[in-house]
């Protein structure tokens, strides 16, 4: 009778101390040079997007765009910016820009700057709110995800929008820690660029006008910064207005509105007896980030990130960096919220789209605002040398064996919860070799250990059924 093969501790994971020191040293240099690591990053988006813009013609969308502003003043260029489904800033800085060249590449140049300064003022609001390590990967992913380097490689409004969004949200912050009016004014003339940037920016102007009411009435500032934020206020209120009756009164009506609706946006709007209403909200709301990411499946698992990342954050009720959890999650969700509400109105679109972009700054923020809980959901025990000891002192099972089964049997199985003490939560990567020589790793799992060697004749991960474990390990 063949016996299962043996393997030492350490076959199957490696020391501990040096795995905890290597994490320890890369988050000691995280932490000590974030700037110097978020501009090598922020070099590589640049690159990416400065081959993309370079080498193709300009799109249908993108020369309508010039078209419009290839006037011969600027009050004309103003005039024939009214005819599109935009805000007028994109036309009047193409008016200015198109007399320097006119060259595709030259012309997609604001969109690239534009972009890649958004990534570095995203960089700055998160690491004010979250920390450095957490600014650092959502930089990575604003920086180098394709279809946000698509978008910022465009002659499109969606790059500048970006840009005033994440300073405006940076520059918030910062009036807030300093109670500086001017950084409050400075932070509030991005809001109207935003505004006058794309439609989306008014959808961006309430979540943002609720958060920072939050923030100020909270945060015990002066008397002159919430006079400057009540005044701020007040000209967002103002130039909704002239927006609404100079541009949107005559779109929402028009014959461009309805096809969207009807057509090539169908799907990003609800209609009333035709679509189930929780489907489209959940359809649409994980739409968004399969659209950010660029993959369904990677999208699915944003989604899910995001929504334990906004549970845990509520709950908490303590501060994400130097915000409050709860008021940094109300922020998260309020953007998703208002956008769902006006597509169920039939306002705007909502969903995997790009008039939704706007939402991957939030998107981005919560995935990665708490990244641990989402881990501690997928969780598993390892028993600690005493179960070790009363499970090897039992008979092993007669016939063939593969080590798990004996694991996985109700009347051999030791008795998990049988825990001397409370084992820490340090993350170890699980290991077991493989049949034909090879590892298998869960790279998503988070292990409750005891600080001894993993052997996996005694545990197995949760939720994985026992006739399945073979096949899956080797």
């Amino acid at each position: 009778m063949s016996q299962p093969t043996q393997h030492s501790p350490s076959d199957v994971v490696p020391p501990i101390g040096s795995a905890n020191g290597r994490r320890n040293r890369i988050h000691e240099f995280v932490e000590a040079h974030p700037d110097l690591i978020a501009l090598s990053v922020l070099a590589v988006g640049l690159l990416l997007r400065m081959h993309a813009a370079s080498g193709t013609f300009l799109n249908p969308d993108e020369a309508l765009h010039v078209s419009v502003a290839d006037q011969p003043s600027f009050l004309e260029a103003y005039k024939a910016s009214l005819a599109l489904a935009h805000p007028p800033l994109l036309i009047l800085l193409l008016y200015f820009w198109r007399q320097v060249g006119s060259s595709e590449f030259w012309l997609r140049l604001p969109s690239v700057l534009a972009g890649t300064l958004f990534c570095w003022f995203f960089f700055k609001w998160m690491k004010i709110t979250l920390g450095s390590a957490a600014a650092i990967t959502g930089l990575i992913f604003a920086a180098l995800l394709s279809p946000l380097v698509t978008l910022s490689t465009e002659v499109r409004q969606y790059s500048l929008l970006l840009l005033f969004m994440a300073a405006a949200a940076y520059l918030l912050e910062l009036a807030i820690a300093r109670s500086s009016v001017s950084l409050m004014a400075l932070c509030f003339v991005c809001l109207w660029l935003a505004m006058l940037s794309h439609y989306s920016g008014l959808i961006f102007a309430i979540a943002f006008s609720i958060y920072g009411a939050l923030r100020v009435l909270s945060g015990g500032l002066p008397r002159t910064v919430f006079a400057g934020w009540l005044a701020a206020q007040v000209g967002v209120v103002t130039l909704a207005v002239f927006l609404y009756r100079t541009q949107i009164a005559t779109l929402k009506s028009g014959a461009l509105a309805r096809q969207a609706a009807s057509e090539w946006l169908r799907k990003s709007y609800f209609h009333p007896g035709q679509d189930n209403l929780l489907a489209f909200v959940f359809g649409r709301s994980f739409a968004v980030f399969q659209f950010i990411f660029g993959q369904h499946v990677i999208g699915l698992v944003a989604g899910v990130m995001f929504l334990i990342g906004g549970v845990f954050l509520f709950r908490r009720n303590s501060n994400a960096g130097n915000v409050p959890s709860r008021q940094f999650a109300i922020l998260l969700v309020l953007a998703f919220a208002i956008n769902c509400a006006l597509a169920m109105a039939g306002r705007y679109p909502y969903g995997g789209t790009r008039h939704s972009i706007f939402l991957a700054m939030f998107a981005l923020a919560g995935v990665r605002s708490r990244r641990r809980h989402c881990c501690r959901v997928l969780s598993v025990r390892i028993p600690s040398p005493a179960v070790y000891d009363e499970a090897r002192s039992k008979p092993r099972p007669d016939g063939p064996s593969d080590g798990f089964r004996y694991a996985t049997d109700s009347s051999l199985r030791p008795d998990f919860r049988r825990l001397p003490g409370k084992p820490d939560a340090r993350s170890v990567p699980l290991r077991t070799k493989a049949a034909q020589g090879g590892t298998f790793r869960f790279r998503f799992l988070r292990l409750r250990r005891s600080p001894h060697y993993f052997d996996h004749r005694f545990a197995a991960p949760v939720g994985v059924h026992s006739r399945n474990l073979p096949r899956l390990l080797g």
